[in-house]
């Protein structure tokens, strides 16, 4: 489904395209709202803030008695935060 259907979509539920519309894939958690896209600080304050939250969760116990706490820190690094426009 394209952006333009979601919002319609959104439009026919009553959810205001204001609201943030957020989905999980294989890829990772996405989200969907209007505005202007966040700058590179904040960018990087979402990631810096993701990544405390993995570090804090039971995701990361696991990272590291699978990989070890060096290969869980490599991996921690992968868990970013990217801002595409389309």
């Amino acid at each position: 489904m394209g952006k333009k259907s979601r919002l319609k979509k959104l439009r026919r539920e009553g959810v205001s395209a204001a609201d943030p519309l957020m989905w999980g894939t294989e890829e990772g958690v996405h989200a969907l709202g209007a505005g202007q896209p966040p700058s590179a600080s904040e960018v990087a304050a979402m990631t810096a803030a993701y990544q405390e939250r993995i570090r804090r969760s039971p995701l990361w116990d696991q990272m590291v008695k699978e990989f070890g706490e060096q290969k869980a820190a490599e991996m921690l690094k992968e868990f970013t935060v990217r801002i595409d426009d389309h």
